[in-house]
């Protein structure tokens, strides 16, 4: 069974509460070995759900709304969205739950990229990484330094860091957000229901601000 409707207050690097709330959910039993999944972009916790239930049976597993996504805090400003930001949030939800053991950790694409950095810079907290679509960053940064087709798919990120992206993204309806699941070149996607299109729109709906 998932548990839904859970969070987390953070702190600062001196250990003060900084008024912020990461929200997760939760399946399994507490006692068993964690297992930390992170999300991508422009997804939350729920993308996780299927995989969830089934690896519940041998492990504690831990999904979160990454910062400034769904129902977890949005602070206003880029400043507030660095990676070492985002580091501290993911290594405070494995202190929180895993204190003492290291855990598992899967993550795809944006939630990739903070693993990486979570594996690089506190890998004393990780046992196994799992990566999906989210290439180690050396490589990565070598292949963009080159040039070539890796700067030409990387393009859209440029984008969506420009003013104006936001609305573009929200307009008609998300309609270029739902490419991101059935255009770019992909067929039809028969998972992507009804029920599970009315999830994401409430989700992107979610205000921005300082919650």
């Amino acid at each position: 069974m998932i548990r839904d409707s859970q969070f987390l207050a953070l702190k600062n690097a001196d250990g003060c509460p900084n008024g912020l709330r990461l929200h997760f959910a939760t399946a399994g039993d507490a006692s068993q070995p964690m297992m930390l999944f992170l999300h991508g972009f422009p997804q939350a916790w729920f993308v996780w759900e299927t995989l969830m239930q089934h690896f519940s049976k041998d492990f504690f597993c831990v999904a979160p709304d990454l910062r400034g996504f769904n129902l977890s805090s949005k602070p206003l400003g880029v400043k507030n969205y660095s990676a070492k930001a985002i580091v501290s949030d993911v290594c405070q939800l494995i202190a929180h739950f895993s204190p003492h053991a290291p855990i598992t950790l899967v993550a795809h694409d944006w939630g990739g990229a903070i693993a990486w950095n979570v594996v690089v810079q506190r890998p004393q907290l990780i046992r196994k990484f799992v990566a999906i679509n989210s290439p180690h960053p050396i490589p990565f940064a070598r292949d963009m330094v080159a040039g070539g087709p890796q700067v030409q798919a990387s393009a859209y990120m440029d984008w969506l860091a420009q003013p104006g992206s936001e609305a573009a993204l929200s307009k008609n309806e998300f309609s270029l957000l739902e490419g991101f699941f059935s255009g770019m070149g992909q067929g039809a996607a028969p998972w992507f229901t009804p029920q599970l299109r009315a999830r994401y729109h409430a989700m992107w709906s979610q205000p921005s601000g300082h919650e």
